[in-house]
C-alpha cells in the first residue's frame, strides 16, 4: 500500500522543542551525574571538568555529520543509483518529506542493526547481516523507521547519548 506524502519537511516546532528539552534534561542529569562522580574522585576541579566534558559532547553531538559516524564502524556508502535499495531510499525519504535524502551506509557485520547518524547532513546504516536477512519490503520497514527519526529531528539527542556512552566507555 502507498504511504501518503506528508508535506511538510522536517520537525515540527514542538517537536524541535520537545528535542531540546529532551536534550537539556538528559546533558544536565549527564553533567549533573559526572560532577558527583568526579567531585568524589578528585575534588572541585574535576567536578568542573566533567561539566566541561558534557557540554562539548552535547555541542560536539549536533555538529558530528552522519558520514563521520557511520565510517567509524567501517561502513561503505551505497551509490546512488537505480538499485532496488537506493530507489527505496529516494522514495522513502520523498515520502517522509524529510528534504535532503540521507547517504544509505552498509555495514560489514553479520549482526542485525540499523541506526541513524547526523544530524548535519544524515545518514542511515544498515549491517549485512540485516539485508541478507530481511525480504526488501521488510528493509522499507526498517528503512522508513530510520527516517522517521530523521523527520522527527532526534538525531541530537541519539547522537549526544551515543557519544556520552562511548566517552564512558574509555
Amino acid at each position: 500500500p502507498d504511504m501518503p506524502h506528508v508535506p511538510s519537511e522536517g520537525a515540527s516546532r514542538e517537536q524541535s522543542a520537545r528535542n531540546i528539552v529532551q536534550l537539556g534534561l538528559l546533558a544536565s542529569a549527564t553533567a549533573a551525574l559526572s560532577a558527583l562522580v568526579a567531585w568524589g574522585l578528585g575534588g572541585p576541579f574535576a567536578a568542573l571538568a566533567a561539566v566541561a566534558v558534557v557540554g562539548a559532547l552535547a555541542l560536539l553531538g549536533a555538529e558530528v555529520r552522519g558520514e563521520t559516524v557511520v565510517r567509524l564502524v567501517g561502513a561503505r556508502l551505497l551509490p546512488r543509483d537505480d538499485g532496488q535499495l537506493s530507489s527505496l531510499v529516494d522514495v522513502l525519504a520523498h515520502r517522509a518529506g524529510v528534504g535532503e535524502r540521507p547517504d544509505l551506509y552498509i555495514v560489514p557485520s553479520m549482526t542485525m542493526a540499523a541506526f541513524t547518524s547526523g544530524p548535519r547532513k544524515p545518514a542511515i546504516a544498515l549491517t549485512e547481516g540485516l539485508l541478507r536477512r530481511l525480504s526488501l519490503s521488510e528493509a522499507a520497514g526498517v528503512i522508513a523507521h530510520e527516517m522517521s527519526h530523521i523527520r522527527s529531528g532526534d538525531i541530537e539527542v541519539m547522537a549526544f547519548a551515543d557519544l556520552v556512552t562511548r566517552a564512558m566507555q574509555v
